[in-house]
């Protein structure tokens, strides 16, 4: 809360700033603090432009054939792999790989309550819904699994059929077909 307009933000001032203890109505014991970074952090960090070391860039009077696996291409790797994250992901990336103490957590938009990630929009759709009430009645991945991740057509059409189980097939098919025809010529 701003000292003189007692005025709330969220974000941290610019400007050195008290405390407010809102028990005691008066200003915090731990006296006047200092803003972390004078400067708001940019949404997205401009390329360093720090100066290499002489001795980590590939050179190949030096190092001779390009080797992936060398200290020097691991660099290079790395700082690709982090700019790839980056726009994948967004600026959220840099938060998470900070050294400092950090977390992260989501919040129901209705209750404001921290919501763990098992509770998530994934847990209501039909897949999810169907899985937990199979799943009082019995176990529904070995269900699924008995068959080695196939379905049951697939396992019927890599059936074979012998000679014998063949013939009495065709024949009860032309039975039924003459059976029809006769009926027909009945009714």
């Amino acid at each position: 809360m701003h000292f003189d307009t007692r005025q709330t933000q969220w974000q941290e001032p610019n400007e050195p700033y008290w405390v407010w203890d809102a028990l005691r109505q008066t200003v915090h014991a731990s006296g006047l603090q200092q803003p972390s970074n004078r400067e708001h952090p940019a949404t997205s960090a401009p390329p360093s432009s720090e100066p290499e070391p002489e001795g980590e860039r590939y050179n190949p009077a030096i190092h001779g054939n390009y080797d992936p696996t060398a200290p020097y291409a691991k660099r290079y790797e790395d700082k690709r792999r982090a700019q790839v994250e980056e726009e994948v992901y967004g600026p959220s990336v840099r938060a998470r790989q900070s050294t400092g103490y950090a977390a992260v957590g989501a919040f129901n938009r209705f209750s404001g309550a921290f919501q763990t990630s098992d509770k998530s929009a994934d847990r209501h759709n039909d897949y999810n819904k169907s899985g937990r009430q199979m799943r009082n009645f019995f176990d529904v991945d070995a269900a699924a699994n008995v068959h080695g991740g196939k379905s049951l057509k697939d396992e019927r059409r890599q059936a074979k059929i012998g000679k014998k189980e063949l013939h009495a097939l065709k024949k009860k098919k032309r039975e039924k077909k003459e059976k029809k025809r006769l009926d027909f010529y009945k009714s």
